[in-house]
């Protein structure tokens, strides 16, 4: 479902070696007391147009109701954006995907684009810090981006993908990394792609069937994951419409069902209870999201549009949907129109307000408590036996405990 917004009509980063040892049990660490940035204002024509939020690994790409593009945080490695800042000028961007080195999106006419990491040529790594077009067709319609490689929906129901195909990513079994665009396959009934994190795509199609290609490094269930060169049925089920908006590819259901496909190995002969885990029920795209504030919680709007939450177990001992969640109402404000996100969440308000929390892309990452303490490990380990160090660490970004506003899009005529 997508929300139409009417405006002014009231309605692991690798981080230094240096130890400062610090013991929390919560997770990553409450905001610091550094200074929050101030919301970007946005001025902006009147329009029905909705604003479309999509999150990726590290950051946010943002298509506002003008059309104009928009980032947030760390993007295909550039310097993060403390605060949303515009990418180019063009205003008639309808779609657009962050992934861990490169961005992928959509123009008003069907044109395909990308920026970051383009692939090696002669043996050197290409970027761009602008999007470029990837191919001279005005008919694609849908969009994933992998780690390192890229999916694309044709009008005609034919998936291409380009990229790193070092696990089969392309979908044609093993061959070479191309920078151009190849087809996935024969078929031309694919409805809907998504790659989430990692080196796998998944795919719908015409009859509703769910499929995956690729590598699955790891199974929620514990089972090892394994390497599928040809698009292989994830289960029997036909009941499958799309994935969520967002860099982890959950799959809903004709049902409302949201469900996470990395539960065990695909089986076509088997049920979608034993292939996949159920996440939410009575699910709505726009009106679900996921933040972590001392632990991943899930977040919906209710028919009212307030805003509530619940603590969301999530790993391997989630083998299904709680059947109680507590749920608890996040503020007073009863005009909430959508949500997005996964670690970090953004929301919009009636009034035009963005806002984020969750993981707070707008502030230096610090290295959580697991990290720190297996580098002091490493600390003493390494000083005993060599009398030195150079080593890194992950980091973990702060969370913000409450909505707090990013943005603020304005009626130019205010």
């Amino acid at each position: 479902m997508t929300t139409k917004l009417k405006l002014g009509f009231g309605a692991l980063v690798v981080v230094g070696a240096t130890l400062t040892l610090v013991i929390s049990s919560e997770g990553p660490f409450p905001v610091p007391r550094g200074k929050i940035p101030q919301p970007v204002v946005v001025f902006l024509s009147r329009t029905n147009e909705p604003l479309r939020i999509f999150p990726g690994v590290g950051g946010f790409l943002m298509v506002l109701p003008d059309g104009s593009l928009w980032q947030w945080g760390e993007i295909a490695f550039r310097s993060r954006a403390t605060v949303p800042q515009q990418v180019g000028t063009n205003c008639d961007w309808t779609q657009a995907l962050a992934a861990n080195n490169h961005c992928l999106a959509l123009r008003c006419d069907g044109t395909l684009w990308e920026w970051g990491f383009h692939g090696y040529l002669a043996g050197s790594p290409q970027f761009s810090s602008v999007p470029q077009q990837m191919n001279p067709g005005h008919d694609w319609i849908g969009i994933a981006a992998g780690d390192i490689h890229s999916v694309a929906l044709r009008r005609d129901g034919t998936v291409w993908a380009w990229g790193d195909n070092s696990v089969c990513q392309m979908g044609n079994g093993p061959g070479p990394n191309p920078t151009h665009l190849v087809q996935v396959g024969t078929n031309n009934d694919w409805t809907a792609i998504a790659c989430g994190q990692g080196s796998h795509t998944f795919g719908i199609r015409k009859d509703g069937t769910l499929w995956v290609w690729g590598q699955i490094y790891w199974f929620g269930n514990g089972r090892p994951g394994a390497v599928y060169p040809l698009p292989t049925q994830v289960c029997r089920e036909t009941n499958w419409t799309g994935f969520d908006n967002g860099p982890v590819a959950c799959v809903w259901t004709e049902t409302a069902e949201l469900r996470d496909p990395f539960y065990a190995p695909p089986n076509p002969e088997a049920p979608a209870t034993e292939t996949t885990r159920l996440v939410a029920t009575n699910f709505v795209s726009g009106r679900h999201a996921f933040a972590f504030v001392k632990r991943l919680k899930q977040y919906e709007i209710h028919p009212d549009g307030t805003l509530w939450e619940a603590n969301c177990p999530w790993g391997r001992e989630m083998t299904n949907l709680p059947s109680g969640y507590k749920w608890r109402q996040v503020d007073k404000r009863s005009d909430w129109i959508s949500i997005w996100g996964t670690s970090t969440a953004m929301g919009l308000t009636a009034d035009g307000t963005v806002w984020m929390w969750g993981l707070d892309l707008s502030q230096e990452p610090i290295p959580d408590t697991i990290s720190k303490l297996a580098l002091l490990r490493a600390w003493v380990m390494s000083t005993l036996r060599h009398g030195s160090m150079s080593l890194t660490t992950s980091a973990s970004y702060p969370y913000q405990r409450e909505p707090r506003p990013l943005m603020r899009l304005v009626p130019s005529d205010s």
